[in-house]
């Protein structure tokens, strides 16, 4: 994790200082490939933490500055680029952010794997000469080899995706949403500056609406983590019931078209726009429940390999989050603001059935695999 942040950090600089497009593109690509580790180890590292009960609390609180933080960059970003700063220091400001993040990282946390943990206690034994016999169960395991590593780190999230229904509906449905959430940087621009002329800086302004809906979804969750999911761990003599965490998910569902249909019908320059920013708090409040019970409900199913299963979801999420933004202005310019974001709407809409599913079923369908954790 800390070579990953301190890797993006240094790809970052270059973009701040290039000159040409080979540069941007080159180096986007490497920041975006190292800035992913954080993202792919985080869930394993809250696993190792908290117990069930408090790690929804933990991962709303991770998934709260993941979500929220691109909301909230545009504001700032399109402030400073307007700025005499220009906008070379929104990547200066990202490199300053991430080197601050990589050193908290390497002095702040420490390694969380319990086998490490153990390991580690055990040499320092070893070496003081406390107790030279010290040794732990995963001493007489033998070390990975290149193709351990390779089967476990590179194929084992791959074969999961092939395998397993759950990781798989699951992860589509978070990445339309995330999706979504990035196409959103497409459609604001369209519809306050193209649209309705608003300036550069202002323009930003209405993704705090989104910003709002994110708190609010938050505290949703973490108010059905601590009433709800809470006493079903505790009825059940401390055993997780991964579906305990849908209901928040299935709400979240029901509430993103609805706000993405306030903010389409509402986008005609007639129309005040406080409709609009009305109606992306639903739609931030929805997307972020979705998004973190996914988060909630894959760690709980497959919480030995966490990473794994989290790692194909981050690598499908993430070509989402990359496509969306690409054929969004065609999408918008053609189909204008109102359909564009109706046809988001219906598809919300036909996938709202997944986690109802799941809900249902979902206990059922976890018995016929070998990787969840409820089958062991």
């Amino acid at each position: 994790m800390t070579t990953g942040m301190l890797l993006f950090t240094i790809f970052t600089i270059p973009i701040a200082v290039g000159k040409n497009i080979q540069t941007l593109l080159i180096s986007r690509f490497f920041q975006g490939a190292f800035g992913a580790a954080p993202l792919s180890l985080a869930a394993g590292g809250i696993v190792d933490i908290w117990s069930p009960e408090n790690r929804g609390i933990a991962i709303a609180a991770c998934i709260g500055t993941i979500f929220g933080s691109p909301v909230l960059a545009p504001i700032i970003g399109n402030f400073v680029a307007a700025s005499y700063l220009g906008w070379r220091w929104c990547h200066w400001l990202s490199a300053i952010m991430g080197g601050s993040a990589a050193l908290l990282v390497l002095f702040c946390l420490p390694e969380t794997l319990a086998a490490k943990v153990l390991q580690a206690r055990a040499a320092k034994l070893r070496k003081s000469g406390e107790k030279p016999e010290a040794r732990t169960i995963y001493d007489s395991k033998k070390h990975m080899g290149l193709a351990d590593v390779a089967r476990i780190y590179f194929m084992r999230p791959f074969a999961l995706l092939a395998t397993e229904p759950i990781l798989v509906l699951i992860t589509i449905y978070q990445s339309f949403i995330y999706g979504i959430l990035y196409l959103v940087f497409v459609s604001y621009p369209i519809e306050y500056v193209e649209i309705r002329h608003w300036s550069q800086g202002l323009s930003a302004l209405p993704f705090l609406g989104l910003s709002v809906g994110v708190l609010l979804g938050a505290a949703g969750v973490i108010w059905h983590t601590k009433t709800k999911f809470t006493a079903s761990v505790r009825a059940n003599g401390g055993k997780v019931i991964p579906e305990t965490r849908l209901p928040t998910m299935i709400i979240g569902g029901a509430i993103v078209p609805a706000g993405l249909f306030i903010f389409a019908w509402t986008a005609n320059p007639s129309i005040p726009w406080p409709g609009q920013v009305i109606g992306s708090i639903p739609t931030g409040a929805g997307m972020y429940m979705i998004f973190v019970q996914c988060f909630n409900y894959l760690i709980d199913v497959y919480a030995p390999i966490a990473n794994s299963a989290l790692g194909g979801n981050m690598l499908i999420r993430s070509s989402f989050a990359a496509a969306f933004p690409l054929f969004g202005p065609y999408l918008y310019h053609n189909l204008g603001v109102s359909w564009a974001t109706s046809t988001l709407a219906f598809i919300s809409i036909a996938l709202i059935p997944i986690p109802i599913f799941f809900y249902l079923y979902g206990a059922r369908i976890r018995s016929w695999s070998k990787n969840s954790v409820s089958t062991h």
